[in-house]
């Protein structure tokens, strides 16, 4: 099939792909654990943290009080505690286990604690990515970095970790933790005058002191084309763009260019009734020849998102438009359409119609 019958397609406007979002059914298998965190009988103010969930205790008696879900391979809780000084506490207990639990740290091993490896780097105004490496003895090792409510354990095979954090509201300073099981725990504070917003990390024109609110994304700067409705702020203005409400009624002219490098005009008519599109189309410049009062068939998806479908039939080939959507901003519709000929994927390209 020539790419003519998709260019036709391309012209037929069709807009973005329809992205499947995955449902994830919620675990109902939560219990409660509470108790206490003593050192030498006396309660401290800790870090509890089990199963991925955590809270620090209260100085004045230690307590703590966190439901947390169940491993759902075992079935059971791993429990962590960790305080400065102190050797952190790992337990692995059943649910009955978990009420009325009993902590008591003890002193760190004597010896070199663990060797810490960081880089700070600045993403926004608010929030700095940590990196580095955790070591033990010159040797990878297995532990926790955490760094202002943020949390990951470190690969056991190159120590290596990753963390996206906020900085402090208060004092505008970061600090990072490191615990490992038996060895001395591991504390820098990065003070305010250390993170640096003047620098240009993803080469897009704009420092964060410039006014990047996501300076490891160059599509996110000042001096970006913001899109209504995808929940991104891409021109760090401080919020998405809304997307206008309305309905399409009317007539609709514009352009089509196929990724191939065909392209021609097209007229589109179209009404809607509630959520229901239906109308005409013309396209020009095909290679089965100018289509006319092609039927199409659409739907609003959402208050700025519109899908459409179309066919016809070029050279005894059915081609259709399918899986596509576009968006409505002010009086511009401009997407991307796929064709598909005889059932099979052929073309792509995008649309703008005025």
């Amino acid at each position: 099939m020539k790419k003519s019958h998709m260019s036709f397609v391309v012209l037929i406007f069709s807009l973005f792909f329809f992205c499947n979002r995955l449902s994830f059914a919620a675990n109902n298998d939560w219990v409660n654990i509470n108790g206490t965190v003593t050192y030498n009988s006396s309660p401290v103010c800790a870090m509890v943290l089990a199963n991925g969930q955590y809270m620090f205790t209260s100085s004045g008696d230690g307590s703590f009080n966190l439901d947390v879900p169940l491993d759902p391979v075992t079935g059971q809780i791993t429990v962590f505690a960790f305080c400065e000084g102190l050797a952190p506490f790992e337990q692995v207990i059943y649910p009955a286990e978990g009420n009325n639990m009993a902590i008591d740290l003890e002193d760190a091993a004597e010896g070199p604690g663990l060797e810490v490896d960081r880089t700070l780097i600045a993403i926004n105004t608010s929030r700095v990515r940590l990196t580095g490496t955790v070591s033990y003895g010159g040797s990878p090792v297995c532990a926790m970095v955490l760094a202002n409510g943020q949390y990951m354990f470190t690969s056991s095979g190159d120590g290596s970790y990753s963390l996206d954090v906020p900085i402090d509201l208060a004092d505008g300073s970061v600090t990072l933790y490191s615990f490992c099981s038996g060895l001395p725990p591991y504390k820098y504070v990065f003070t305010t005058d250390q993170i640096i917003f003047n620098h240009d990390t993803d080469s897009d024109g704009y420092s964060i002191s410039q006014g990047d609110c996501n300076d490891f994304d160059a599509s996110i700067n000042p001096g970006a084309t913001e899109i209504c409705g995808d929940g991104i702020d891409q021109d760090c203005s401080g919020s998405d763009l809304v997307c206008q409400q309305g309905t399409i009624d009317g007539t609709w002219g514009g352009t089509w260019n196929s990724y191939y490098g065909d392209s021609g005009q097209l007229t589109l008519r179209l009404n809607q009734n509630g959520t229901n599109i239906f109308g005409t189309m013309d396209v020009t410049n095909t290679d089965c020849g100018d289509l006319y009062n092609l039927s199409v068939t659409g739907s609003e998806t959402s208050n700025n998102i519109y899908s459409f479908y179309a066919s016809t039939v070029c050279s005894g080939l059915t081609v259709s438009l399918e899986y596509t959507h576009g968006y409505l901003v002010g009086d511009t519709f401009s997407g991307n359409y796929a064709i598909y000929v005889g059932g099979e994927f052929y073309d792509s390209g995008t649309f703008y119609l005025y």
